[in-house]
């Protein structure tokens, strides 16, 4: 995910609660203050509240702002600041604390704690299988030593198509049968492979079965998916 710069400027519109006041367009907490000072009502008095409107400019931080809308109120110092840090200190800080946001977490008390709660988390540009099968394989497993996999992580059926180009052969079903394959992996993994896939042949670790592997990640949150800016991205790791 590409360092956060907003694409255009952000223009947000003020929206006086008072009808005989006129609103104003914005586009940093300095340029708001100097309009609000200078708002006045058709009685020539001060416009103090405001409902807050996102009109045009970066599609992160126009997500920030929905995660942050209450209502039409949003703490404008607290998005502004956001924008900044995500802008020179954390690339992927906005999509991590949007995902906070979903799971419960309050913006503002993640800031008042320095957001230690997404200290942890990271994001990929990507669907959960593609983090699996493109990082976290190789990450987090040895193809020396497998042994310990569940058989629920394995794809018999590959194992099976890699073993039957190399010769091998099983009379237990039909080659028409639509799960010859899959027998033919199994079985050769039992009575060959002493039910180790490092005993696979080539490389075992293409014998991983991927969308298993990151549909129980997304099971036990280790990994969650959104759209964000328009792309599907993942978040990896839990909150702190």
């Amino acid at each position: 995910m590409p360092l956060y710069r907003p694409d255009s400027p952000i223009r947000i519109y003020a929206n006086p609660y008072d009808t005989s006041a006129s609103g104003f367009y914005f586009s940093s907490v300095d340029e708001f203050n100097d309009k609000q000072k200078s708002n006045r009502n058709s009685s020539g008095m001060p416009v103090e509240e405001y409902s807050f409107e996102y009109i045009s400019g970066d599609g992160q931080a126009f997500e920030l702002f929905n995660a942050m809308n209450d209502g039409g109120f949003i703490n404008l110092e607290l998005y502004f600041g956001i924008l900044a840090l995500a802008s020179y200190d954390d690339r992927e800080m906005i999509p991590k604390i949007i995902h906070a946001s979903n799971l419960g977490e309050s913006i503002e008390d993640m800031a008042e704690d320095g957001f230690y709660t997404i200290a942890s988390l990271s994001v990929y540009d990507g669907s959960p299988s593609q983090y699996v099968d493109q990082q976290h394989i190789e990450e987090v497993f040895d193809p020396t030593d497998l042994a310990g996999l569940s058989d629920h992580y394995i794809d018999f059926k590959s194992l099976g198509r890699t073993l039957e180009a190399d010769g091998y052969r099983t009379d237990s079903v039909s080659q028409q049968n639509p799960d010859y394959l899959k027998t033919l992996g199994m079985e050769i993994f039992e009575t060959e492979f002493d039910e180790n896939l490092s005993n696979a042949p080539y490389d075992p670790l293409y014998y991983i079965d991927v969308s298993a592997l990151a549909r129980d990640m997304q099971i036990s949150n280790q990994l969650t998916s959104m759209v964000f800016d328009d792309k599907v991205i993942t978040i990896v790791g839990e909150l702190e």
